[in-house]
């Protein structure tokens, strides 16, 4: 059962790097398409969120701690974050 949460706990921590890189290219994203892309990366880090929630009370579920604080998840992910940057529409 520990090595299910290990595992729980890496997707977790991929999954909330994830949506914060998508929300990184959301407030940044520019471009003739902006308004377009910046509504389907909202779409996108909404989704990942739900996932974050779901994946955190199935660890809670079975006995385990979900990782909750950043530096967890960064040491827990295999995602690099991304460059707080402005990201042309080509880029995502």
């Amino acid at each position: 059962m520990d090595n299910l949460i290990k595992c729980l706990n890496e997707y977790l921590s991929d999954l909330k790097v994830f949506a914060a890189k998508l929300q990184n290219y959301h407030c940044n994203v520019e471009g003739k398409e902006f308004f377009q892309m910046h509504e389907k990366l909202e779409e996108y880090y909404n989704c990942a969120n739900t996932e974050i929630d779901e994946i955190a009370e199935s660890i809670l579920m079975i006995g385990g701690q979900p990782v909750g604080n950043l530096n967890d998840f960064i040491a827990h992910t295999q995602i690099v974050e991304a460059k707080n940057e402005r990201i042309n529409q080509k880029a995502v």
